[in-house]
């Protein structure tokens, strides 16, 4: 019984954070505030202010086992 409750306490849980995931999803910046965006494909990482690009840079994306034949 003890191992029963434990199960679907763990569910629960699962399931508020879960939910909380998907709300991120559909977040949007207040008028005003800053954030940034960087777009994989085009390399790039973008400053907003709201809506509104600031400033763009040119990025390099590495990752752990990209290169990892190249260092022997």
């Amino acid at each position: 019984m003890k191992k029963f409750l434990a199960l679907i306490m763990i569910i629960l849980i699962f399931m508020v954070y879960a939910d909380k995931s998907s709300a991120s999803q559909t977040w949007q910046p207040k008028m005003g505030e800053n954030r940034i965006g960087i777009n994989k494909e085009q390399l790039r990482l973008t400053l907003y202010n709201g809506q509104d690009p600031v400033k763009t840079w040119q990025i390099s994306i590495h990752g752990t086992n990209n290169h990892s034949s190249n260092h022997m």
